[in-house]
């Protein structure tokens, strides 16, 4: 029951990278934990634990209307938002934080899938991470412009939304569409007559 991820020949060294990350969260509440690792000519095999919950994105899909009510997508924020602290504070920065990284287990999320993940929290220019959950800092990194660690921020906020209304803020047909939004688009609360606290609003406002 423990799933074994790996990459192809050509990112080895990504994966080694992501093995020594998940050593330094060796073992953390709401980060997933690394059990073993393994490699050949081609391939780094990392093993993690088994998350029996699956992913949150699963949990949304398999929700009606495909959201949460806010007491839960609150429950689930905060147990984000100690992981992520975790790692902000063991110096790795994500990067690619979104439903699919999130695991269930024993009912409480914890992030997994450091692909993206860099030890660098302070200066860094690469455009990587899913689209829709990029902080506007990230999307200028192409102009070499540097972000740190708060971009990461942003992707637990977009996730929130997600919980929430059941769909990201920011979507489009292409890459450069999601990012035109980011960067020009500003956020608004989706005219829904899903009732939302003004408290949860306000932190999805800032």
């Amino acid at each position: 029951n423990i799933p074994i991820k790996y990459r192809r020949k050509g990112s080895v060294n990504g994966s080694e990278k992501e093995v020594d990350i998940l050593k330094r969260l060796d073992p953390t509440p709401h980060t997933l934990s690394l059990v073993d690792t393994t490699k050949d000519k081609k391939y780094v095999y990392i093993i993690t634990e088994y998350c029996e919950g699956g992913t949150l994105k699963k949990i949304l899909t398999s929700s009606p209307d495909n959201f949460l009510d806010e007491k839960t997508a609150v429950r689930y924020l905060y147990e984000i938002a100690k992981g992520l602290g975790t790692l902000h504070s063991c110096g790795i920065m994500h990067r690619d934080l979104n439903l699919d990284n999130i695991f269930l287990r024993k009912g409480c999320c914890v992030i997994g899938d450091f692909g993206s993940a860099t030890t660098n929290l302070n200066s860094d220019t690469a455009c990587v991470g899913t689209p829709e959950y990029r902080a506007p800092e990230v999307f200028l990194a192409h102009s070499k412009r540097t972000y740190s660690k708060q971009a990461d921020l942003w992707s637990l906020g977009i996730i929130f939304h997600e919980m929430l209304f059941g769909k990201k803020p920011y979507e489009g047909e292409s890459i450069q569409e999601v990012e035109r939004k980011v960067l020009e688009d500003e956020y608004e609360i989706p005219d829904t007559p899903i009732k939302i606290s003004k408290e949860a609003k306000d932190l999805l406002k800032k």
